[in-house]
């Protein structure tokens, strides 16, 4: 559900293959650029009661149109719920300077699909599922080096957007008003991300597999353990 997609489970590359790609469940600035595809899977399993959905399944692929423009898709299986196809439009009004963040703009479900089959207790006894709204933002990030020694790093990437409400598993509600968050890199390999979507606290650790594009991450959502991989060409 939205919950692991829109995400804003923390995602895409513009700081490079060696910055912890992953805020998959938040919209960022992070954008491809063009010509650039990342492919990737991930598991999520979560602490629910009984009968509640446990676990999810997404793949995704992002697509870097051109420098400025950027298409998400997610594919999202979640046991014993709808499994769904959303997507996310990212379009980079201005592009990081030194005095100056990256501005981007986008909406996630443009074509208003529905995430859950979700019914009573678990939703509104007037049930309408609100996951079939669009939700649009505005995100910044800037990038700060953390020291000028070493391999031009450890960096920070500080992220701050403003959007409507989305709608995740049993139509829980994100990125409503202010959200954001900070993204490291740690080392070459090494990259983390902690961030804030307006109901939780998530965090991810990201290793780049050295000589490869490949990304191996790990990380939690609340109450969600998850782990996955992301492959950019």
């Amino acid at each position: 559900m939205r919950t692991f997609i829109l995400i804003a489970l923390l995602v895409v590359l513009s700081a490079g293959a060696l910055m912890a790609n992953d805020i998959v469940t938040m919209p960022t600035a992070n954008l491809l650029k063009a010509g650039e595809i990342e492919v990737g899977g991930y598991y999520l399993k979560m602490d629910t009661p009984p009968g509640v959905t446990g676990c999810v399944k997404i793949e995704t692929l992002y697509v870097g149109v051109t420098n400025q423009l950027e298409i998400n898709a997610y594919n999202v299986n979640p046991d014993g719920d709808k499994q769904s196809t959303l997507f996310r439009i990212n379009y980079k009004v201005l592009s990081e300077k030194a005095c100056q963040p990256d501005v981007v703009i986008g909406v996630d479900n443009p074509f208003k699909e529905s995430t859950t089959y979700a019914k009573p207790p678990y939703a509104p006894l007037n049930y309408a599922s609100l996951s079939e709204k669009p939700s649009f933002y505005l995100c910044t990030a800037k990038t700060f080096p953390m020291t000028s020694k070493g391999f031009a790093g450890p960096l920070v990437r500080v992220h701050l957007s403003a959007g409507t409400e989305t709608y995740d598993i049993l139509d829980s509600q994100r990125h409503s008003g202010i959200f954001g968050g900070l993204q490291f890199r740690i080392t070459p390999q090494w990259g983390f991300v902690a961030e804030y979507d307006r109901r939780d606290l998530n965090t991810s650790l990201a290793y780049h597999v050295p000589g490869t594009q490949l990304a191996l991450k790990v990380g939690t959502q609340g109450n969600i353990d998850w782990f996955g991989f992301a492959y950019t060409h």
